[in-house]
């Protein structure tokens, strides 16, 4: 089941983005089929889909919690807010599965 993650980022910017991908460093994302990220009024939203819950998890605990940490400190979810949720249904380009 495809797991679906909307992330906001409170007070954040496209160049604390930038920084966090480099803090990533290159190389392909395990079970991440989608992320999108822009900037909104109050700060970053993200879209991202998942092959699995499980896929997510284990990119945010070896990944990308080490990289937040370089980039924003002990600060690093501060402000965050994340709805997150398990697809029972996932079209892409118009197409039914």
């Amino acid at each position: 089941m495809h797991h679906i993650a909307v992330i906001d980022q409170r007070g954040r910017t496209l160049d604390q983005f930038r920084a966090v991908l480099d803090a990533l460093g290159s190389g392909p994302i395990a079970g991440q089929l989608l992320h999108a990220v822009g900037a909104t009024p109050t700060g970053l939203r993200h879209v991202e889909v998942w092959a699995s819950r499980g896929h997510a998890d284990r990119f945010a605990a070896r990944r990308l919690g080490p990289a937040l940490e370089a980039v924003y400190g002990l600060d690093a979810l501060h402000d965050v807010a994340v709805a997150a949720f398990d697809a029972e249904y996932l079209s892409v380009n118009g197409h039914c599965p």
